[in-house]
């Protein structure tokens, strides 16, 4: 029940300090995961591209 009233903090309610820490940490830990996620994805799509470019040179090479 208290963290509902942190959730409508927005519309005249306060948050105490206990459930403010709380909202922050899981923030923080969302920013974390996200950030995570995108860079494991930039990898993914570095090395797809590293995957078409030696195709590309293989298919070259074959042709020739």
């Amino acid at each position: 029940m208290a963290l509902s009233r942190c959730v409508f903090a927005n519309f005249g309610m306060a948050c105490s300090g206990i459930e403010l820490m709380r909202k922050s940490a899981i923030a923080i830990i969302a920013l974390v995961i996200c950030s995570l996620a995108l860079t494991s994805c930039a990898n993914t799509v570095r090395g797809v591209g590293q995957d078409v470019k030696s195709t590309g040179r293989a298919v070259k090479q074959a042709v020739q």
